[in-house]
């Protein structure tokens, strides 16, 4: 079934009259749920709470075993694929991007890297492609969408509490550097 077949089966399968009025889990109730969850996908300000009930709604009566009539979706990711909108984790992700986005870029500099709302806006700045993926769901988490970006997220510090028990800090030390950076280290010291 080509799109224009889908939209045209969606149109006429919902029906006209109030969803609220029609059977649950019925092909008309359910074509109308569909119709709700892409109109809400597609708002420039997805309402997470509406999302989520139509959603909750959808998978309750399993509207993809059910519609369309001649061939239905058969699974909720292949419905997913099809009418293209996200489930619950993609929503929330869309929420996130959609608050950062609506606040002001602040300039980018040389700032921390590693915090959600500078990577969302330094994504949403830099690469608009990739910030639609994240609104979509394809990324597991912020990181994921940063190095798909190109950028680097800082790695933790590691630090080493100095003490009056210089073997103790010693090993501390060689637990954190590598045997070459132990070698600067001892030169360097040495040539103080």
């Amino acid at each position: 079934m080509n799109r224009v077949d889908f939209l045209e089966e969606q149109t006429i399968a919902g029906g006209s009259g109030l969803r609220a009025l029609k059977t649950p889990g019925d092909p008309q109730w359910c074509w109308q749920t569909i119709s709700r969850l892409q109109s809400l996908w597609v708002s420039l300000n997805l309402d997470f709470e509406s999302y989520m009930t139509a959603w909750a709604e959808a998978e309750e009566h399993e509207v993809w075993e059910k519609v369309p009539y001649d061939n239905p979706f058969g699974s909720k990711d292949a419905m997913l694929r099809q009418l293209e909108i996200g489930d619950e984790n993609a929503a929330k992700n869309r929420i996130a991007c959609q608050a950062i986005a609506a606040r002001a870029m602040r300039p980018v500099g040389r700032q921390s890297g590693n915090k959600s709302d500078y990577l969302v806006a330094r994504i949403a700045r830099d690469h608009p492609d990739i910030l639609e993926r994240m609104k979509k769901g394809e990324f597991q988490t912020m990181a994921e969408a940063a190095r798909e970006a190109g950028i680097q997220t800082a790695k933790p510090r590691k630090t080493v509490t100095l003490s009056n028990e210089v073997e103790r800090v010693a090993e501390r030390l060689k637990e954190h550097y590598t045997p070459e950076q132990i070698r600067q280290l001892r030169d360097y010291l040495g040539n103080s």
